[in-house]
């Protein structure tokens, strides 16, 4: 008799286990729900469903990239910077990242940064190269 409960209580457990796991989102559903939300213009849900990607997924360059991309249009340059480098060092499109990066970076007055790292890249894409260089200009008027 005791058997057959601790059997059902361990069927129990093994099946709300399973209706969890059932429940739980992938990686790629949490990135497509935070695009969704960036388009619906909802950055502070967009967000928490950033963190809680990478909370599981912390090498998840674009997570990391929309992340930044967010925190500068709130206005927290420092942590937009940190996502921005994250997003690059995890091998996230250059040509995306950097300009955005650029654009944080003279905004934080760290033009001679911009100018050093920067200053003579190109991309392939002539509308990032243009941003870009529209950032390391305005450094460089920064600097005098």
């Amino acid at each position: 008799m005791r058997t057959q409960v601790v059997h059902r209580s361990v069927l129990l457990w093994v099946l709300l286990l399973q209706l969890a796991a059932c429940g739980e989102r992938s990686n790629a559903d949490m990135l497509d729900s935070a695009r969704k939300l960036l388009a619906q213009d909802q950055p502070m849900a967009a967000a928490i469903e950033l963190k809680n990607l990478l909370d599981r997924k912390p090498n998840a360059g674009e997570a990391r990239y929309l992340l930044g991309k967010i925190s500068h249009g709130f206005g927290d340059l420092i942590a937009a910077e940190d996502q921005l480098r994250q997003a690059l060092s995890f091998g996230y499109p250059e040509d995306e990242v950097v300009p955005l990066l650029a654009k944080v970076l003279v905004a934080l007055n760290r033009s001679i940064a911009v100018i050093k790292e920067f200053g003579d890249l190109e991309f392939r894409d002539p509308q990032a190269t243009a941003d870009l260089k529209l950032h390391v200009a305005s450094a460089h008027v920064m600097e005098g």
